[in-house]
């Protein structure tokens, strides 16, 4: 494999994997990051893709009249409160505090509230013979909570000061078509220098995240951000955003006349969902459908909520055809029903933007779809590509055949605008109006636009993809051995890339899923996708066409822009390196460490889902305490240097000095402290001697024998794995009685709430179960042949248990 180092630039950030603990500042200062070189500033483009220029004059003429003449109150108004908040000492508030005081009504922004409100209304139901009548309402509100979907976690409990939407009241980040930011100053919004963000489009640019990320399918995001007396529209993509002029509403000229524009255009029902985001080529099934009833059936019987809306998504299809002895390439869209809400959605703005969905295949006859007979679900996979980088696709067809433990791919590719004119959906086309303009109004092309652009700068490109595989994500585990057993087939999975001549170089929690299959053979148990940042040997690259790169050929290694995995489960070295640029090779043993980062985040994320749950009585207040804190201080970070700080610790694999090792099975217990012995030594072996770990290892018992410096290998992980599953599969055939008992202990061992119940050993030396709000765990038999067990007080099973783990690693 070429030589690929880091530092690299990670293009995935951690928002989906913190723990919810919501800081704004920290938040406003990622976002800082990720825009840094991507904010198009004083932007005409902005004006002319959402068409203000459609809105009559003769309907802005009248409007603005009115408002001069019957309004004027309202512009002395808005100048009272922009002066004095101008005027107030200049404190820097968290997000929190401003929340406070909005909900006191005591926030500078808030006394903004109600002409801005009055303005909006105006300019909305104005009524003039050549304008149709408004179709979208606009709500400014303190105090509000847009509900975010049931497939997110950790979801922030935040609303932008506005919204527009079709629905009367508002009241889920779902039904919003645009949103609005407010900020009092006009210093808030204008940068003083180029280069730096200003606060309003930081907040704004983290409403854009959670916008996109709850609107399935959604392409951008567009927001009115006001600040002072000022305003401006941004669209916010994949790629940063696109900042319209500045205008000054309150000048009674013509920056309100822009501002009557803006405001008519983001109501009017010329201004399409479509103009507003929403991908054309995903749709929601039309509410006449006959197959509402059907997929809401087949999402019942996959235990998957019926109640959301289902899309209708092309996904792009390469085929050949032979025509006179020529064989040549083309591509075809076929259109998927996505069943129930999607398995993941990024919360991320910049980047790839991937969400994963159930999917049925459908077949079009006389123009009416059906859902095809006997088809099994299948997973798509909708993100955002380099294009200066290998598409997924391309990287799934360099396989043969997918070896066991990988994702078996179908189809996929670059999505496209429509299938006649073959023009991939990028954030170039997206932001040029043409040919996105052109395919939504069918005019002609603007040729300057269809321009791809330069060698070196590259787009952002939607990708979609259909997967064979199913599964569920990690933390929906049915046991700990079932866990196990889909770790293990990913790794090997991983380990047969690696023969391939390929390596992952994004290994995390969202892209290692358990298969849905009840039966699954072995080594099927679990599987690993998202090949995007792969590192392959002999690589494709992306040939450009109009208006964008659009398909891959294989020829001459050659790489982008380098990439790198998810930050919460980087490997140290490979943050170390990133903080303090200092360049090394992505090793595999850097994945594999990634793998042990992913264990431990599902055991936590686990326990604090379960936790969450009130009505559960195993867990106490301070077992909830401890989750909470644990998972905070090992995956609440969202900085990189912050990240790597709480990953020196290593101390998210110790269970115990947590307080929460008696809420999951001892083996877990153990099995984790062995695995960040396992990262240590990794770490080490690319580190210079260290006496402070010599030390350490001097306090280990002297049966526990772990080279100072080891990097971790396929091997260490899967003889782990199998050392742990024969541990409890042990525990479970010492018990020799039949009946309701042995299906108890099993569970007891097994499942994930193991707190139900405590071990005790009856005078006859019958082993019983005893409900108890007090959490035991089984640790190990102390005789094959007899039923007496130990709870995890008993330290003397540990190191026994410790040291067999350890010895099977280095048989």
């Amino acid at each position: 494999m070429a030589d690929i180092t880091s530092p690299r630039r990670p293009l995935t950030v951690a928002n989906n994997f913190i723990s919810g603990l919501y800081s704004s500042a920290t938040m406003r200062s990622v976002v800082r990051e990720e825009l840094a070189g991507k904010v198009s500033k004083d932007d005409a483009s902005v004006f002319k893709r959402l068409g203000i220029d459609q809105v009559s004059d003769g309907f802005v003429d009248a409007c603005f009249e009115l408002s001069i003449i019957q309004h004027r109150g309202l512009f002395d108004e808005l100048n009272e409160v922009v002066a004095a908040a101008a005027q107030a000492r200049n404190k820097m508030f968290d997000h929190n505090m401003q929340l406070e005081q909005r909900a006191k009504g005591d926030s500078w922004e808030m006394k903004m509230y109600p002409p801005l409100q009055k303005m909006c209304n105006i300019v909305t139901n104005f009524s003039h013979p050549r304008e149709r009548k408004a179709m979208r309402n606009i709500k400014i509100a303190a105090n509000r909570q847009l509900k975010g979907e049931e497939y997110t976690t950790g979801f922030p409990k935040v609303a932008p000061d506005g919204t527009g939407s079709r629905a009367l009241e508002c009241d889920s980040w779902l039904e919003t078509d645009w949103f609005v930011e407010i900020k009092s100053k006009e210093s808030q919004g204008l940068a003083a220098k180029d280069a730096t963000i200003s606060d309003v489009v930081c907040q704004a640019a983290d409403y854009a995240r959670l916008h996109m990320s709850c609107r399935p399918f959604q392409l951008f995001s567009v927001g009115l951000l006001i600040f002072g007396r000022k305003f401006m529209v941004g669209i916010f993509d994949r790629d940063g955003v696109s900042l319209s002029p500045i205008s000054d509403f309150c000048d009674t000229g013509e920056g309100f006349r822009t501002f009557i524009r803006v405001i008519r255009q983001l109501v009017s029902p010329r201004l399409s969902d479509i103009e507003l985001g929403c991908d054309p080529t995903a749709q929601p099934l039309s509410p006449s459908s006959d197959l509402h009833a059907a997929v809401r059936e087949l999402a019942i019987s996959r235990g998957l909520s019926p109640d959301f809306p289902p899309y209708v998504v092309l996904c792009p299809r390469e085929y050949s055809t032979t025509v006179n002895g020529v064989t040549s390439t083309k591509w075809e869209q076929n259109s998927w029903l996505t069943v129930g809400p999607p398995i993941w959605v990024s919360l991320s703005l910049i980047g790839r933007g991937t969400n994963i969905w159930p999917v049925v295949p459908l077949i079009w006859n006389s123009g009416k779809c059906s859902i095809v007979d006997g088809a099994p679900i299948s997973i798509l996979k909708n993100a955002w590509r380099n294009s200066e980088r290998t598409g997924e696709a391309s990287i799934y067809g360099s396989l043969d055949a997918p070896p066991p433990g990988v994702a078996r791919f179908l189809q996929g590719g670059d999505a496209r605008f429509d299938g006649e004119t073959d023009i991939p959906i990028s954030v170039h086309n997206l932001r040029s109006q043409y040919p996105y303009g052109a395919w939504l109004h069918r005019v002609a092309t603007n040729a300057a636009a269809n321009a791809p652009p330069g060698p070196g700068t590259g787009t952002a490109v939607l990708h979609r993809l259909i997967l064979q595989t199913i599964g569920r994500p990690l933390w929906h585990f049915g046991s700990y051995l079932e866990l196990l057993r889909a770790f293990r087939a990913a790794i090997v999975g991983h380990q047969r890339l690696v023969a391939h001549g390929i390596l992952h170089r994004d290994i995390s929690a969202g892209n290692i899923m358990i298969s849905a299959d009840d039966h699954p053979g072995a080594g099927e148990e679990g599987f690993l996708m998202d090949l995007e940042f792969a590192r392959i040997n002999e690589v494709v690259h992306v040939t450009k066409a109009p208006g964008g790169p659009q398909r891959t050929t294989w020829s001459v290694p050659r790489r982008g822009i380098q990439m790198t995995g998810t930050v919460q489960f980087m490997a140290r070295e490979i943050l170390n390196s990133i903080v303090k640029n200092n360049p090394v090779e992505h090793t595999v043993s850097h994945d594999l460490e990634s793998f042990a980062w992913v264990f431990a985040y599902v055991v936590l994320r686990r326990l604090l889902r379960d936790s969450g749950d009130e009505t559960k009585s195993t867990f106490t207040k301070d077992d909830r305490f401890a989750i909470k804190t644990t998972y905070d201080q090992s995956f609440g970070a969202l900085k990189l240097d912050t990240v790597l700080t709480q990953r020196r610790s290593l101390g998210v694999f110790d269970l115990r000095e947590n307080g929460i090792e008696g809420l999951v099975p001892a083996a877990i217990t153990y099995f984790m402290k062995v695995l960040g012995m396992l990262v240590a030594a990794n770490h080490a072996a690319a580190q210079p001697p260290d006496p402070r770990f010599s030390v350490f290892m001097a306090t280990l018992p002297p049966i526990v024998s772990l080279p100072s410096q080891t990097k971790m290998t396929h091997l260490h992980f899967i003889q782990l794995i199998d050392a742990t599953i024969q541990t409890l599969r042990d525990i479970f055939h010492c018990l020799r009685d039949d009946g309701d008992f042995v299906e108890m202990f099993v569970n007891f061992v097994v499942n994930i709430d193991p707190g139900a119940y405590q071990l005790s050993v009856s005078t006859d030396d019958y082993p019983v179960l005893v409900q108890t709000d007090c959490p035991w765990v089984i640790v190990a038999s102390t005789d094959e042949d007899a039923a007496e067990l130990a709870a995890t007080e008993d330290d003397a099973l540990a190191e026994p248990f410790l040291a067999g783990l350890w010895a099977a690693l280095n048989n």
